[in-house]
C-alpha cells in the first residue's frame, strides 16, 4: 500500500481545478534546480502545456524544477536527495 501511495504522490500534478492527476511521460522528467527554471508548465483549457525558454536538442533530457526544496523534503516526497543542494536545509545531516 505504501509503495502505491508513494508512486502516486511523487508523480502527481494538480490540474486547473485542483484535482490530482497523473500525466504519462511527464513524470519521467527529472528535477534540476538550475535547468528546471528554464521550463514551466501550466494548464490551458484542460490541456497540460510544457514550455521551455531554451531550445531543447533532440535526445536531450528535459528537466523540471520541483521547487525550492531541501534534501529532507526531496527524499521524503520524491525518493532522492541532491549531492549539492543550496536550498535552505538542503544538505544531508551526515555530510
Amino acid at each position: 500500500f505504501l509503495w502505491a501511495v508513494t508512486s502516486v504522490t511523487s508523480r502527481n500534478f494538480r490540474d486547473e481545478v485542483g484535482s490530482t492527476c497523473l500525466l504519462p511521460f511527464v513524470d519521467l522528467f527529472n528535477h534540476d534546480p538550475i535547468a528546471g527554471y528554464f521550463t514551466s508548465y501550466e494548464w490551458r483549457r484542460g490541456r497540460f502545456v510544457l514550455r521551455s525558454e531554451r531550445a531543447i536538442s533532440a535526445c536531450s533530457e528535459i528537466f523540471l524544477s520541483y521547487g525550492p526544496l531541501g534534501n529532507s523534503r526531496l527524499l521524503s516526497g520524491y525518493g532522492f536527495a541532491l549531492e549539492a543542494n543550496e536550498e535552505q536545509n538542503g544538505y544531508c545531516p551526515d555530510e
